[in-house]
């Protein structure tokens, strides 16, 4: 009879934090947008026209693709979007 190798015991909790990594082009959207974004208010926000204007020619993306990156850099935690102006990179 073989004997069952046993793996080690993970927690739970360890493997959800493991798997929540950041996909690269993500991060590479946000340091983009925050290299390249001229006019902010005072507050930090980046108006979404200026947001359209700075990623799609780079990713060549429309602006509802835009839209789309833009949600998942904000539940990536990297921006906040804060409705009827634009973002705010988070983490500055």
């Amino acid at each position: 009879m073989e004997k069952k190798k046993e793996e080690p015991y993970m927690d739970p909790v360890v493997l959800i934090e493991e798997k929540k990594q950041v996909p690269k082009f993500l991060v590479k959207a946000t340091k983009l947008l925050d290299e390249k974004a001229k006019n902010r208010t005072r507050s930090g926000i980046i108006r979404f026209g200026e947001v359209y204007r700075i990623l799609s020619p780079y990713f060549r993306l429309t602006r509802g693709e835009v839209w789309d990156l833009l949600t998942a850099m904000e539940n990536a935690g990297l921006v906040q979007i804060v409705p009827h102006n634009g973002v705010r990179i988070v983490g500055r």
